[in-house]
């Protein structure tokens, strides 16, 4: 074997060497270079190994064998799928629109986040435990009491409840209550305009009638 022969051959086992040592540290797998004679690769290698440091690049940068990160618009676009997700950009998809639903610290979708069809009406174990800010179109209910109230934009309102007879409803101007003494007085006045009688006394027209 020549010297040349030895010189070639000691550099490509340095170049697999190198190869090697990078795909096993995660900086390097699976190359594939242009490079048109074996000190050329070599060097790309080295130059690459340099170059990423052992880290992810940036996501504006795809590097073969290296996963490139997604940005907080493209997870939220969720429309590539050739991108990694970060942590960070599960948090930036988290509770907005076109995103996915949060939970709260009990493991639920928070109230802001479900269609008020869905979600209409809350219970309390009282008023005072009522979120400090209310959504509008939402029921809120004080099991202490059984009241409901309702979110007026600044402040909680009470919900009259029905007051299950018509005794607890004031009577109105136009549709007055049934008493014995309104009936007789229209019955009074149907008489007298039907017999033509002034006297408006039933008694006293009845004995009229009779004799």
């Amino acid at each position: 074997m020549t010297l040349l022969d030895e010189l070639a051959e000691l550099i490509t086992n340095l170049g697999t060497d190198h190869k090697n040592q990078q795909a096993a540290i995660g900086v390097i797998a699976n190359l594939e270079t242009a490079a048109t004679n074996l000190v050329a690769a070599i060097n790309e290698v080295k130059t690459l190994a340099e170059s990423a440091g052992g880290t992810v690049p940036d996501a504006s940068t795809t590097v073969k064998g290296i996963s490139e990160r997604a940005t907080d618009s493209e997870a939220l676009a969720m429309a590539a799928t050739d991108l990694t997700l970060t942590p960070g950009n599960l948090a930036a998809v988290r509770g907005v629109a076109n995103g996915f639903a949060s939970l709260d610290g009990t493991g639920k979708v928070p109230s802001a986040q479900i269609p008020g069809s869905m979600d209409d009406v809350l219970e309390y174990a009282n008023l005072a435990a009522f979120p400090g800010t209310g959504t509008t179109g939402l029921l809120y209910v004080a099991l202490d009491t059984n009241l409901v109230y309702r979110w007026s934009g600044s402040a909680y309102v009470e919900i009259s409840a029905s007051p299950g007879t018509t005794d607890a409803v004031p009577e109105g101007s136009t549709n007055l209550y049934f008493t014995d003494t309104r009936a007789d007085t229209r019955a009074n006045g149907r008489i007298t305009a039907l017999v033509g009688d002034t006297n408006t006394d039933l008694a006293a027209l009845y004995a009229t009638a009779k004799a």
